[in-house]
């Protein structure tokens, strides 16, 4: 998918299904869009930077493909999401993936691998903006979830 290929669509795109034969998402692909229905196809494995960012939407949840491998800066930075599972299959979250999100979000569940490539230093790097609040972490050991970063 292009980048720019939806960006500021405002009310005119408010519903869309990427099918499974697009496996990357370019840079801005959706910036400042208002859509409130989408749903990413099963080959998806790059969601480049700030392709979702700054969602204009009341989406406040999003099912991220288990081929997803890796989620680029800002991807998703500004938007509206209230719960976050990210999958197994992700090698790489981009910084401020979900920044400026935490003011809302209250839920982020990630695997232990990626908890520990990320470190705990840098766990808030990815989920916050200074002044928010950081959401409650799950870690996932292999489908037991845990609850917060002392468990990864």
């Amino acid at each position: 998918m292009v980048k720019y290929a939806f960006a500021s669509t405002g009310d005119k795109l408010t519903s869309i299904v990427i099918p499974n034969s697009v496996i990357t998402i370019e840079y801005r692909a959706f910036i400042a869009s208002k859509i409130t229905s989408f749903t990413l196809g099963n080959s998806i494995e790059t969601i480049g930077e700030e392709a979702f960012n700054n969602l204009n939407t009341k989406l406040t949840n999003i099912d991220l493909p288990n081929s997803l491998k890796s989620i680029g800066k800002n991807a998703f930075a500004s938007s509206n999401f209230l719960t976050l599972t990210l999958p197994k299959s992700l090698e790489n979250l981009g910084e401020k993936a979900f920044a400026s999100n935490a003011r809302r979000m209250s839920k982020v569940v990630i695997s232990s691998q990626l908890f520990n490539s990320i470190g705990t230093a840098n766990i808030n790097v990815y989920f916050l903006s200074s002044g928010n609040e950081a959401p409650v972490l799950y870690c996932d050991h292999d489908g037991v979830r845990l609850k917060g970063i002392g468990a990864c």
